[in-house]
């Protein structure tokens, strides 16, 4: 019988604690994840031969070899470190599988778990990819398992005092022994009670630690009388090596020498979170903020006011009413596991504020008559009652089909990303992400495209938008929250797309777009690109694919959609310039377009009525707006020629061949590169 040759590897891992350990998987294909892969030699036999194969798996001390026996169905937890030599007789139950012998070396640790990863063999049963999760001993497993574990040892010298081994033989030992380990927690420490007693001290030694009493121990006898041993015969026939659980059960009786001796593992209950439920709602109504421009290193840390303090705080908290009294510490604990800090970083400042904060006006002029002090308390009462709002939408719940989402493009993102310095020398593709949020946390949309596709101008944020209404055309009124950036949210263009998708047919019917104070437009979305940021941190990026799965992968509920060019609309402007009622979109803060109308109502003020006025030529507002809708694009736009022959050339010998075959169909233009210059057609919608 020819011998099979099955690749054998053994994974020794440290014994962890009961949250960490892991189930045991079956796959025997991956042989990757292995925690140890040191000290261990395999020997592979065959029935039918006399010659065997061996191979050593990182091998470092041969001479530490030692032997031993155990089967493959004993239970793994017994497999320790005592029995360092096993010897697999049989796989499992009508396995045809050749005997294996393996060697394992002397480990200083315990060995939690002997996982078994077999290659190349096919006489394995089970399902390769069955993951087996631990099971609850029984107790009579658990019985089983300390019979196993304690054996019997040696009992004392000769030499005692009390002549132990002449009142008990071998054969009566291994009976208690076997009676007093087949017990559980409780019957173990009903045992001890029964043969460990507490005696006065007869006499005292000199220089001798202060004792309260000596221990008296006994052992029942063949005929049921106990006969009083030493406590090394004593801890030898029970199995035990050290007095550890001696140890213990004298601390248990001086503690709770009443209380019944029953096990409480397991048994814990729960503390009561209700109370700490209210201080964690407590911390959260000073509103603590996010730091905008710290997003990107650390996207979970929240700011206070600098002059609050966690005392004030609490002293607050004991003033509030149905609340119990709770120590500082307590207090202090919970507001340090919010990850929330008082210092306020000073980038987060805007223009406006800064220039307020650095302003000294003359002592003479009062501070309502100062134009740059009266302006800077406007921005803040703005900036507060449009974020006053975001709040109420966030935690307000929204009605029968319409969904409140927030919307931001992510900062330039380069591909490829690799772990070369010539990569910083080369002009590379530019990806843009335009993520939509909901600020209920159920969908979040990365809408992906890049240069060779088309540009970033209005027309295309404006086809981003309408991709999010064609996805989610299940709801019927959609509200976007955006910051101020005139280039992509704030522009006749993406007014005019969004009034064409409210009146085509099959679309929504409202869209209003809210607009945050400038310099406080932090939002959900600049989360969302703080962690797709860290996860760009670690690892390389080579095509489109693997951007997609690390966008993919960034949080559970982000969903990455690739726009091709038939998802790109030349969306133009159709305002008509000469109507004298038309407001100034800088002034604007909401902004609603509704289906069956021509008009576009606006706020100036967010929680004000609603303004209207005609924006649209006559021959626009007669038209169909199915006829005049416009088309998507015939071909994608393609990257600059010298672009893509430097990454052709110096990137793409790093990659391998199926990442590559990214790049060499990529299309070409003559467009300049966008890293370089601006789309000429990006300029010309921001002159719009």
């Amino acid at each position: 019988m020819a011998t099979t040759r099955g690749k054998l590897i053994l994974a020794l891992s440290k014994k962890k604690t009961k949250k960490e350990e892991a189930p045991v998987s079956r796959n025997f294909e991956k042989d990757t994840c292995l925690p140890v892969l040191s000290d261990i030699a395999v020997e592979h036999h065959s029935n039918s031969s006399t010659e065997s194969d061996s191979e050593l798996c990182q091998l470092q001390d041969e001479s530490s070899w030692s032997g031993g026996t155990v089967p493959l169905d004993q239970d793994l937890d017994s497999l320790t470190t005592e029995s360092p030599d096993i010897r697999i007789s049989s796989w499992l139950e009508n396995s045809h599988a050749q005997p294996i012998t393996v060697l394992v070396s002397k480990h200083k640790c315990k060995v939690d778990k002997l996982c078994v990863f077999l290659g190349e063999c096919d006489n394995v049963p089970g399902d390769e990819n069955t993951c087996v999760p631990k099971r609850r001993r029984s107790q009579h497993e658990r019985s089983q398992f300390n019979i196993r574990k304690y054996k019997l040892l040696s009992p004392c010298k000769g030499s005692c005092a009390k002549k132990c081994s002449t009142l008990f033989d071998d054969v009566r030992r291994e009976a208690i022994r076997q009676e007093f380990w087949s017990r559980d927690f409780a019957g173990r420490r009903e045992f001890m009670k029964g043969t460990i007693h507490k005696t006065a001290i007869r006499r005292k030694r000199k220089g001798e630690a202060k004792k309260s009493c000596n221990l008296l121990y006994q052992l029942p006898g063949c005929s049921g009388a106990k006969l009083t041993v030493c406590k090394v015969f004593y801890m030898a026939t029970l199995g035990m090596k050290t007095d550890g659980f001696i140890t213990e059960y004298t601390k248990w009786c001086r503690s709770d020498p009443l209380s019944s001796p029953e096990e409480k593992r397991g048994k814990f209950s729960k503390s009561d979170k209700s109370e700490e439920d209210k201080i964690k709602r407590h911390i959260y109504s000073f509103n603590p903020q996010v730091s905008h421009y710290n997003i990107n290193h650390a996207p979970n840390r929240k700011y206070l006011d600098p002059q609050l303090s966690i005392r004030y705080m609490w002293k607050e908290y004991l003033a509030c009413p149905d609340t119990s009294h709770v120590s500082y510490s307590v207090y202090q604990k919970i507001f340090h596991s919010l990850n929330i800090g008082f210092s306020r970083p000073s980038q987060d400042e805007c223009d406006t504020c800064s220039f307020y904060d650095a302003h000294v006006h003359e002592t003479n002029i009062d501070e309502t008559q100062c134009d740059l002090c009266t302006s800077a308390k406007q921005h803040l009462e703005n900036a507060k009652l449009a974020r006053d709002h975001y709040s109420n939408d966030r935690d307000n719940p929204s009605s029968a089909g319409h969904i409140v989402m927030a919307a931001d493009m992510q900062k330039i993102i380069m591909l490829p990303k690799m772990s070369l310095k010539s990569q910083f020398f080369v002009s590379r593709l530019t990806v843009f992400n335009e993520t939509f949020c909901d600020l209920k946390g159920h969908n979040d949309i990365c809408i992906l495209w890049h240069e060779a596709v088309t540009g970033r101008c209005a027309s295309d944020v404006a086809s981003a938008f309408y991709k999010i209404t064609c996805l989610l055309s299940s709801f019927t009124s959609f509200t976007f929250w955006s910051d101020n950036c005139c280039a992509q949210n704030k522009n006749w263009t993406l007014i005019s797309a969004m009034w064409l998708a409210v009146n085509k047919e099959g679309g929504p019917d409202m869209v209003e777009i809210k607009y945050l104070e400038k310099g406080h437009t932090f939002m959900r979305p600049d989360s969302v690109h703080g962690l797709i940021g860290a996860k760009m941190k670690k690892m390389d990026l080579h095509d489109w694919n693997d951007f997609e799965c690390l966008v993919h992968n960034s949080a559970k509920q982000v969903r990455p959609v690739s726009l091709s060019h038939t998802d790109m609309f030349t969306f133009s402007d159709l305002h008509q310039k000469s109507y004298p009622s038309l407001p100034k979109l800088g002034q604007l803060k909401v902004i609603q377009l509704r289906r069956g109308s021509r008009k576009l109502f606006f706020k100036y003020k967010h929680g004000s009525d609603f303004q209207e006025t005609q924006f649209l030529p006559k021959k626009i507002q007669q038209a169909n707006v199915d006829e005049i809708f416009p088309s998507c694009l015939c071909t994608p736009r393609g990257i600059n020629k010298h672009k893509k022959t430097q990454i052709t050339k110096q990137l793409l010998p790093h990659m391998s061949p199926r990442k590559a075959r990214f790049w060499s169909t990529m299309p070409v233009c003559d467009d300049p590169d966008l890293c370089l210059g601006r789309d000429p057609n990006e300029i010309k919608s921001n002159l719009n």
